[in-house]
């Protein structure tokens, strides 16, 4: 599938250019999921506790079982069908379960009704999971997480120093570290103490990041129209600068970096 294809190429030139952020595929056996009418690109890939795989992208929620591709859409619209549905992220946190970011709320899949329950309303825009298995979300443009085993939700107000452009918003989990970043500014956000600690800030204001991750005391930031930028891990200027192929560069196909 086209959209598959792209995200899996990009993954190959970056292990290329950044053997610290490799996608190792000797050993993968290549599929194609089914054609849908909207190529958006695959927002995430996850394994669920029983070791089947799951993709999300902007219009559809798959689930393969080691034999088939099943299409998860039905079961998630049935909540509000009457409204248009967007899905985001699809990640397994601490308790095991899957759980999917959508525009109509945070979905967790039921393995013994074989279905969705709706744990949280509003706009999920993104979804993460650190460590220790906590959920990450930007939710009705505001931070927020929840812990999956006992269900406590937490928030996160922006200071009012931060210039805060939901368009812009994002969020990454990594190293035990919480990354969030407005515009072209990058915050690190201290949970227990709910504040943010300005981190570092890209050389160009017109792109803003998709993705933060870290490896050996490098903080790697994939940008929306500049490739990928490494940063110390006390942040400061960038030390080393990394152009993706002008296909990739500025486009919507790079969407996260992956640790291998």
């Amino acid at each position: 599938m086209r959209f598959l294809r792209r995200f899996l190429l990009l993954g190959v030139f970056v292990k290329g250019i950044l053997p610290c952020l490799a996608l190792n595929v000797s050993d993968y056996r290549f599929h194609s999921l089914p054609e849908t009418s909207y190529y958006g690109g695959v927002h995430s890939i996850a394994k669920d506790s029983i070791g089947r795989i799951w993709f999300s992208g902007s219009d559809a929620v798959y689930m393969y079982d080691g034999i088939s591709f099943k299409r998860c859409n039905e079961k998630l619209i049935a909540w509000n069908p009457d409204s248009y549905w967007t899905f985001l992220q699809v990640v397994t946190a601490a308790d095991k379960s899957v759980y999917i970011g959508t525009n109509n709320g945070l979905m967790k899949y039921d393995y013994a009704k074989v279905n969705f329950n709706r744990v949280l309303d509003g706009n999920i825009s993104f979804v993460a999971v650190d460590d220790n298995g906590v959920i990450w979300m930007i939710r009705n443009d505001s931070i927020e997480s929840m812990c999956p085993i006992d269900g406590i939700l937490k928030k996160y107000p922006f200071s009012e120093t931060m210039k805060v452009s939901p368009s812009t918003l994002s969020l990454s989990c990594t190293s035990g570290r919480v990354y969030v970043a407005t515009g072209n500014e990058i915050y690190l956000l201290d949970s227990v103490l709910s504040q943010y600690e300005k981190f570092a800030e890209l050389p160009t204001s017109e792109s803003y990041v998709r993705d933060v991750i870290e490896y050996e005391g490098v903080s790697y930031v994939l940008t929306s129209q500049n490739g990928i930028f490494g940063f110390f891990s006390g942040g400061g200027a960038p030390v080393v600068h990394y152009r993706l192929p002008k296909e990739y560069e500025k486009s919507t196909v790079a969407k996260e970096l992956y640790l291998a």
